[in-house]
């Protein structure tokens, strides 16, 4: 596509041009109503003016005017003749109303004077009320000096009390601050002196129930040996010849060890009579090893030894018997130190 093709314009897309031969409608300007214009082409005024006002004209007037002729010569002096401009409507001025102007001007005189009286008496009085109008200001702002002084003193005192009540309520929110510092670090130490005993208390407790196993599997092996030295006892008392009659009395298990060693060597005494000593010879002592349960109590009493010796080297257990031997001192003596754990430095003051 090339460039005149891109610039020709279609039919109907608004950018189209109108034909020379329409004519275009102008819009034209009406004139303005300007009412009253200050200079030649103004439209008349609205409403009408007074005219005879300004309308002069030219009178005559004879003034005396002595050049060369002195006051008091005798002789009339020229007159000189003066063209004035006067108002239209007015009448010239004759020279037979100097008379009524000269009273007029000694009225006016005599006004004078007496307003200058009333103005002295007006400033008399003025003068006056100011100083009565000062000395009441003065006893009026004296009063008030006063009354703000003691204001200022008030409140000087004010000032003071506030800043000593202010003062002893940061000293006490030191020693509150203080004393928060104290009950945080005995909370601490307590909180871990708690910790290693509740260790200390499931190490004692997998202690203590160990040693309930080895004591319940030596009771059954207890039981055991009871059995055996019984059936023992009764198959010697057997041989022997001797069978008890009725009920056998009652007897632990060291009882019937040695009621077999006896039945056993009075055998022994049986036979050696019957034979000969010759075949009677004993044989050496077997040895005797300890049994599965023996073993475990014996292995669980070395672990209590060991614990109890970690117990002994602690601070917990250090710091527990110290708390346990001066609880009873700390409700009479309110001053005395604590010993805590290795975790705390210094001493701890009891409130």
């Amino acid at each position: 596509m090339s460039q005149s093709e891109l610039c020709v314009r279609s039919d109907g897309d608004g950018m189209e041009s109108l034909p020379r031969d329409i004519p275009v409608p102008v819009r034209r300007r009406e004139p303005k109503f300007v009412p009253y214009e200050p200079y030649k082409a103004a439209v008349t005024p609205l409403r009408e003016m007074d005219t005879r006002c300004n309308r002069t004209r030219l009178a005559a007037l004879e003034i005396p005017f002595p050049l060369h002729h002195p006051p008091g010569s005798g002789e009339e002096p020229p007159l000189l003749a003066v063209v004035r401009e006067v108002p239209e409507g007015t009448p010239p001025s004759p020279s037979s109303q100097g008379a009524p102007l000269e009273q007029r001007l000694q009225e006016a005189h005599q006004c004078t004077q007496d307003l200058q009286e009333q103005l002295r008496v007006q400033v008399e009085v003025n003068r006056e009320l100011k100083k009565l109008l000062v000395a009441s200001v003065g006893e009026d702002l004296e009063a008030r000096v006063h009354f703000l002084s003691e204001d200022k003193a008030q409140l000087a005192a004010d000032v003071r009390a506030y800043a000593q009540r202010l003062s002893q309520g940061r000293e006490e929110i030191d020693r509150l601050a203080i004393h928060a510092d104290v009950w945080r670090s005995k909370f601490l130490a307590a909180s871990l002196l708690v910790d290693e005993l509740a260790n200390c208390k499931a190490r004692l407790m997998r202690q203590c129930d160990d040693f309930q196993e080895a004591l319940q599997w030596m009771a059954s092996e207890h039981k055991q040996l009871e059995a055996n030295l019984t059936a023992t006892c009764r198959l010697l008392a057997k041989l022997q010849g001797e069978v008890p009659r009725g009920d056998a009395a009652p007897c632990d298990v060291l009882q019937l060890s040695a009621q077999a060693q006896q039945a056993a060597r009075s055998l022994c005494h049986q036979v050696a009579a019957r034979g000969g000593s010759a075949n009677l010879r004993l044989g050496p002592s077997p040895v005797v090893c300890a049994t599965p349960a023996e073993s475990f109590a014996q292995r669980t009493d070395c672990a209590y030894e060991t614990l109890k010796r970690s117990f002994t080297s602690s601070s917990a257990h250090s710091a527990l018997e110290s708390s346990i031997s001066s609880s009873s001192e700390l409700v009479a003596h309110h001053g005395s130190t604590i010993a805590c754990c290795r975790h705390c430095s210094g001493h701890l003051e009891t409130i």
